[in-house]
């Protein structure tokens, strides 16, 4: 059997060393959560019971299901064939959705951990191999659905609190190789800090660059199939983001949030400010604030 490399480092380990005595004092606290468990021990431990059916010793611990992380726990007796089945996670949402897959994607979105390093990690920790790389699509899908309802949450709260705004347009962006590929613009209230709204647009898509070329038979047939889904929205310069996602994020403002963004908080040459106040989208005209001691 090939060994990956933690695998090695473990073995070359005394496994002795430097690591507590074991204690038999039980914690009375609630147990929740999860927890990393070496499965043998878990199965003395089940081994060290009695069905509840036949009062026999010589239950087992097995697993049932189609895909790691969405497995059953199986304890077997082996004397009358009793079987007690219990999910390895609870659900979680409205709609059927396992609390582990759905932990693992959001903590691998939230630190940048990719589908093939969240794999590597896992098996470096001797653990099942990740779900599918569909199983965790859809659920990326899941939870970005979850998480732009909440942003719209947060963002119309912040619209309530504040009239009249002076705002603060502000981007940061992802480079590659010189290049800004994914981009987030932000509309932030000057007063409060509230944020208020926000535009993402990237150049850039992994999926793009895996299908037929332009001449190859059948393109136009992908380019169709694949638009719906295609998370690629901008193809200008990156120095034109800003001032386009700018431009969206004002014309939506009245829609949105019934709010006119008047005064705008700018450095000395924005061009974003010239873009919006060419515009023409309020009764009044958009205001520039310079910034003063300002450090971008």
């Amino acid at each position: 059997m090939k060994l990956i490399t933690s695998e090695r480092k473990i073995m070359l380990l005394d496994r002795s060393a430097g690591l507590p005595k074991p204690t038999d004092d039980v914690c009375n606290a609630a147990l929740d959560g999860y927890r990393f468990v070496d499965v043998p021990a878990v199965k003395t431990l089940v081994s060290a019971l009695l069905c509840t059916n036949c009062c026999g010793n010589g239950l087992d611990l097995k697993e049932s299901g189609v895909e790691a992380y969405l497995h059953q726990f199986a304890v077997v007796c082996g004397a009358c064939g009793d079987i007690a089945t219990t999910p390895q996670s609870t659900s979680v949402g409205v709609i059927w959705c396992s609390e582990l897959p759905t932990r693992l994607c959001v903590v691998a979105r939230d630190h940048g951990i990719s589908f093939t390093k969240l794999k590597t990690l896992l098996g470096g920790m001797s653990a099942l191999s990740s779900m599918h790389l569909k199983t965790y699509q859809k659920t990326a899908e899941k939870v970005q659905e979850a998480s732009m309802a909440a942003a719209r949450d947060v963002k119309q709260e912040a619209a309530t609190a504040v009239r009249g705004a002076q705002v603060s347009e502000d981007r940061e962006g992802r480079v590659n190789n010189g290049d800004d590929l994914l981009n987030v613009c932000v509309i932030i209230e000057v007063t409060t800090g509230l944020v208020l709204d926000f535009s993402v647009h990237s150049k850039y898509r992994h999926g793009c660059n895996l299908g037929p070329k332009r001449d190859a038979e059948g393109y136009q047939a992908w380019v169709e199939s694949h638009k719906d889904v295609c998370q690629k929205n901008f193809g200008g310069s990156s120095n034109a983001i800003e001032v386009v996602a700018a431009g969206i994020i004002f014309s939506r403002s009245l829609e949105l949030h019934k709010l006119q963004y008047v005064t705008m908080l700018s450095d000395a040459d924005s061009k974003v400010f010239t873009h919006v106040a060419g515009l023409g989208l309020y009764n009044e005209d958009i205001q520039k604030d310079d910034c003063v001691d300002h450090v971008a």
